[in-house]
């Protein structure tokens, strides 16, 4: 995981990993940053951190094997919250009790192609864990 003091941070700030930068020109303002325009701020951003000593994944503790076209299994099992409701509860929990405030929850399933329809019963199972995680996000 990464440290309080890593570099990258330092320079960064400390939503290096999980976003980046600021989104108009008060919120800049507030961070006191300079807004620029958003493409170019976020080139010129994406190559910094290109040029660190220790690119991202490296960070992370990811190495080039993890990174192959679709990830390797340590990635995806890193990254995907995948099981039943259960899996997917305790990979929240984790998240929320090493400080997220914020999980963002994405139901990934094969459908037909040519009629794709919306999760919703799986929706409903993910809602029924909502007030189990209500007092976490306060």
């Amino acid at each position: 995981m990464r440290g309080a003091t890593d570099p990258t941070d330092a320079e960064h700030g400390p939503r290096t990993v999980l976003g980046s930068g600021v989104s108009n020109a008060h919120a800049a303002t507030q961070a006191g940053q300079e807004y620029g325009r958003p493409v170019q701020t976020m080139g010129l951003w994406l190559d910094a951190l290109d040029s660190a000593p220790r690119p991202i994944p490296a960070r992370l503790g990811f190495t080039d094997d993890d990174l192959v076209p679709g990830g390797s299994d340590r990635l995806i099992d890193a990254l995907v919250g995948w099981g039943g409701l259960d899996a997917v509860a305790t990979r929240v929990r984790e998240h929320l009790d090493a400080g997220a405030n914020h999980v963002a929850l994405h139901v990934l399933r094969p459908d037909v192609p040519d009629r794709p329809t919306l999760p919703l019963p799986q929706w409903r199972d993910l809602a029924t864990l909502l007030p189990s995680f209500a007092a976490a996000t306060h």
